[in-house]
């Protein structure tokens, strides 16, 4: 074979294997597909008209906009350009995002999502945040300045919610979380955040994966000290039954909005009580039902309510009101 047809063979086998890649890039999902153009961009070259190789060329940075053009967060259109202005607003008031990461800044997943809920329940005043800003919103109007931001309460509360008085800001955090499912890989990294909070990590003795430990208590943990308040560390900061223990009791040992709960079933389990259905206990937390929720759970099945220690509950918080909720998730 001559030199000229085994050149013109192995530009025959390199755009096989270019069209190849071109279509399994096209199937993979975005974030994969982002991690996957990382790896090979320097090293990927592309063939012209005339099928000779050229340097790839450098994806300019995303700029971030003067305004949105479209709606940003939950089942938005996500522009990159709107994420990242939206994102550079809020750490303004949260100083959540790193701005620096030019594989995360321009992406929306439940953290950004959770942020935009706390800041409509927090800056916007909204009893029922959706999670995402729309253009000429409301949120989007006092995100940019032109509308005053709510006022907060002050401490550690946030306004009312449920008719229990006023609102624990571990329970903002909490429901930043709805619907945070444990097999979506997407996930994996947020609910391993959980367990870092209490010096733990996934490999460490008995924590394996969301899929395979019970991550109720390390939920629990997060948002109790991502709220300003003492949590358990280490492996009792993981384990559902030492937070009977936790902090100090709720008046007479009753349910009350916002306090930590424990419940005995095949195994121990912990949240946070949002509300009463009849002599179910409605329960925030995660792990129920392999994602983050509210569940009905027989009162009968809880062996303690505590708050954190120095937390002062109106009395409001012990007329819990119907909410609603799953019914008996499971857990493990």
């Amino acid at each position: 074979m001559s030199n000229q047809d085994q050149l013109a063979e192995l530009k025959s086998r390199l755009m096989a294997v270019i069209d190849s890649y071109k279509q399994f890039n096209k199937e993979l999902p975005a974030e994969l597909k982002a991690a996957v153009n990382q790896t090979l961009g320097a090293q990927q070259t592309t063939p012209n008209k005339d099928g000779q190789t050229q340097p790839p060329t450098t994806a300019k940075p995303t700029t971030a906009s003067k305004t949105i053009s479209g709606s940003v967060g939950d089942k938005g259109d996500n522009k990159p350009e709107d994420v990242l202005l939206v994102k550079t607003l809020l750490n303004k008031f949260y100083n959540s995002f790193n701005l620096a990461d030019a594989n995360t800044n321009t992406k929306v997943g439940p953290t950004t999502i959770g942020v935009i809920k706390k800041f409509q329940q927090e800056k916007v005043g909204s009893a029922n945040p959706d999670g995402r800003i729309d253009v000429s919103g409301k949120t989007w109007k006092v995100l940019n300045g032109e509308t005053p931001a709510a006022t907060n309460t002050g401490g550690n509360q946030q306004p009312t919610g449920n008719g229990t008085g006023a609102k624990p800001a571990w329970i903002s955090k909490a429901e930043s979380f709805k619907g945070l499912k444990e097999r979506d890989a997407k996930n994996y990294e947020t609910i391993h955040n959980f367990f870092k909070s209490c010096g733990l990590k996934f490999g460490d003795g008995g924590i394996e994966s969301p899929s395979a430990t019970a991550w109720c208590a390390a939920f629990v943990s997060y948002c109790l000290k991502n709220s300003g308040q003492s949590a358990l560390s280490g492996y009792p900061g993981v384990r559902a039954k030492a937070y009977e223990d936790y902090g100090v009791p709720t008046k007479d040992g009753k349910p009350a909005f916002g306090c930590i709960a424990v419940k005995k079933g095949k195994s121990y389990h912990v949240g946070f009580v949002v509300g009463r259905n009849g002599n179910n206990i409605a329960m925030l937390g995660g792990n129920q039902n392999q994602e983050c929720n509210i569940t009905n759970y027989p009162i009968s099945a809880f062996t303690a309510f505590r708050f954190p220690s120095g937390y002062n509950p109106p009395a409001e918080a012990y007329n819990l009101n119907g909410v609603e909720a799953g019914e008996g998730g499971s857990t493990r």
